[in-house]
């Protein structure tokens, strides 16, 4: 069975979608688009957005939660060590903050794994490598807890994913990869139905802009939910 991953703003006629395969069996959709522009305003709220929601349950999706949009102003800030090699920035002694690319690939595949509905080694790799990007790693005595990766963007920058062992790790890691968009807009995809990350992005002040509807065609798979404080991109799943 292929599984296809919606995270649906609001569907109209004359829109397209975003879609891109990871592996055989997971299809991200993305957003609907119109004229290459992603179209604001929530599925699953009350009024006029609702319909479009009920047309992808009757054609056999089923809805998950929601993913939220969060945006905060970061203020500029002198030099940081976020590119800096070992730092012990979470509350637990055991915890240090490293550049992702000393964790082996296999480990950050696997963790990633735990977090997404397959396998996307091709992706991963060029990921956590972009130019414009940061991406670090929570090693806990030596076994990663978690990792994170923020890029530039057309408007500031964006966290994702933020992927941890609980919010200590979280923490640490949005702490670093946020330093890194100093000066500007922060935006960060958070799960509505984790309470520990809602409660982050909260923490630093986060506004919410608009929230998409996660929705699976096939059975949801088993992901570690705790663990994801912001997925990738609302487009890659």
């Amino acid at each position: 069975m292929h599984l296809h991953l919606f995270d649906i703003i609001r569907l109209v006629n004359l829109g397209t979608w975003q879609c891109v395969n990871h592996a055989d069996a997971v299809s991200p959709t993305g957003k609907a688009l119109v004229a290459g522009r992603p179209i604001s305003g929530a599925i699953g709220e009350r009024g006029s957005r609702r319909p479009f929601k009920t047309r992808w349950t009757r054609g056999g999706f089923v809805f998950s939660h929601r993913n939220l949009r969060f945006r905060a102003e970061v203020p500029d800030s002198p030099p940081h060590s976020s590119h800096s090699s070992h730092s012990p920035d979470s509350s637990r002694p055991d915890d240090a903050i490293v550049p992702l690319d000393e964790v082996p690939f296999d480990d950050v595949l696997a963790y990633d794994r735990t977090c997404f509905p397959a396998a996307r080694e091709a992706f991963l790799r060029g990921w956590i490598r972009q130019e414009e990007g940061l991406a670090l790693g929570c090693l806990r005595q030596g076994r990663l807890g978690g990792f994170g990766v923020v890029r530039r963007c057309g408007e500031g920058c964006k966290i994702g994913p933020l992927f941890a062992d609980d919010a200590d790790a979280a923490e640490a890691l949005y702490t670093r990869l946020a330093a890194f968009a100093s000066g500007g807009p922060l935006f960060l995809d958070v799960p509505e139905n984790h309470p520990a990350a809602m409660a982050l992005a909260h923490r630093h002040g986060m506004a919410e802009v608009f929230g998409c509807a996660r929705m699976y065609l096939g059975p949801a798979p088993g992901l570690v939910h705790k663990r994801i404080f912001g997925i990738t991109t609302f487009e890659l799943g």
